[in-house]
């Protein structure tokens, strides 16, 4: 579960490049907190390019830090296009890199997702 904040954008214009800064709220539970309830706090980044009508891209990534976890801290770095191929329906790809690390050691996963989306 993920709570942000306020987004800013370098321009008005929907066509072009956006950025935003946001501020995290987060529950983790899970194997890799032990089970555990973990609240998280921290902050995301990223830019969004509108290609055309039908195309966005964006990076985006995101750093959060855990209360009272053996895990410090988790970051997360992905790559996402969004296709809008027809009214009302989407296909989105996304390339990810999440990386969860302990004072001891740090533990990376890579994934690809892609997803069909229709809007109702």
């Amino acid at each position: 579960m993920v709570f942000s904040g306020r987004i800013w954008k370098i321009s008005r214009n929907p066509n072009g490049l956006h950025s935003y800064l946001l501020g995290s709220f987060e529950i983790n539970t899970g194997d890799i907190v032990d089970n555990a309830l973990t609240l998280g706090l921290g902050t995301e980044l990223g830019s969004v390019w509108q290609v055309n009508a039908d195309n966005k891209v964006a990076l985006t990534a995101n750093i959060i830090w855990l209360v009272d976890s053996d895990v410090d801290h988790h970051s997360q770095l992905n790559a996402i296009w969004n296709w809008a191929f027809e009214t009302d329906w989407a296909l989105r790809s996304k390339i990810t890199h999440q990386q969860w690390h302990k004072e001891e050691f740090s533990e990376a996963t890579n994934f690809i997702s892609l997803l069909l989306k229709h809007r109702i």
